[in-house]
């Protein structure tokens, strides 16, 4: 018998490898399960509100936590019965996104979110109120003591590329209370990758009010490259860092200028924002790097290669 240990023990130290290295589907099929019940999507909230729903899985659900356009999380009470109460009027109106994530006692974890509108009449008495749905489908509200309108900000976006394939997923915020930026979510729905995208633009004492053009260039970049990143590339860097020559880059991620997602965005800008976006701010927010414009085949990939299945 003691000619049959090695192979025995061999054959158990490999199924035990592979155990502890289960693929990305396995994975997958271990996570929870995790549902919003209250809010219902594409609803009105104002005010105190409870976000509540179930989770459930193979295992006991740990903890469940509560996030606001990307922001950080917050744990909620409860587990396969959850709530999380939320005060609305801390965000300004229009919609937003509120993801809910569970975790598992092994550290799975799913996470589902759902677009809310919030409505508290902050606007009362200031400079501008309007609103629009786009023929792209994009949502518009304009809620700033300055004087922008919804078609003002419609013109920036359709000069700067806006689609009706990114345009049902985007709203955009012009309001007084966030700095200009974009904040995404990507989640799944029957097997399909979903995405949405909520564009602040500060309407008042801020680079978009100065130099507005540029701005909803380089946030629509971030927009348009974000997209493509989960519904194409599978979120997976490396093609465009190739292309743009900055693969193994030992700078990239190390500050502002050097962060990848704020690299690709202003090189869409340059390539194919409006000429308004190019002539306030000619020159790439990264001056070490080459301007996108003499990078040999760069405009080619962004364009056809960027939003091609991998």
């Amino acid at each position: 018998m003691s000619r049959f240990t090695g192979p025995v023990t061999i054959l158990i130290c490999v199924a035990t490898a592979f155990a502890l290295a289960p693929s990305a589907s396995a994975a997958g099929a271990q996570a929870p399960s995790i549902v919003i019940s209250a809010p219902t999507p594409g609803s009105a909230a104002s005010g105190t509100v409870s976000v509540s729903g179930s989770a459930s899985g193979r295992r006991r659900i740990k903890r469940v936590a509560i996030s606001v356009d990307g922001g950080s999380f917050s744990a909620a009470t409860g587990t396969s019965s959850w709530s999380k109460t939320l005060n609305t009027s801390s965000y300004p109106d229009g919609q937003h996104i509120v993801k809910a994530k569970a975790t598992d006692i092994r550290g799975y974890t799913r996470s589902v979110s759902i677009s809310v509108n919030f409505t508290n009449g902050a606007s009362s008495g200031r400079g501008s109120v309007d609103s629009m749905v786009t023929p792209e489908g994009t949502h518009i509200d304009v809620n700033t003591a300055g004087s922008w309108t919804a078609d003002q900000v419609y013109q920036m976006l359709k000069a700067n590329g806006l689609d009706s394939k990114i345009g049902p997923t985007l709203h955009v915020s012009v309001q007084d209370t966030y700095p200009s930026q974009v904040s995404t979510a990507v989640g799944s729905s029957n097997g399909q990758t979903t995405f949405s995208a909520t564009l602040y633009l500060q309407g008042v004492n801020s680079t978009f009010a100065v130099a507005p053009d540029d701005v909803v260039g380089h946030e629509f970049g971030h927009v348009w490259t974000l997209y493509y990143l989960a519904m194409a590339k599978h979120n997976d860097w490396s093609s465009y860092l190739q292309a743009r020559g900055l693969a193994g880059d030992p700078r990239l991620n190390s500050s502002y200028n050097w962060t990848t997602r704020e690299i690709i965005a202003d090189d869409y800008r340059l390539l194919f924002g409006s000429s308004s976006a190019i002539s306030e701010r000619n020159q790439h927010l990264n001056t070490d790097i080459p301007d996108p414009r003499n990078v040999p085949g760069l405009k080619d990939f962004l364009q056809n290669n960027w939003p091609a299945a991998s």
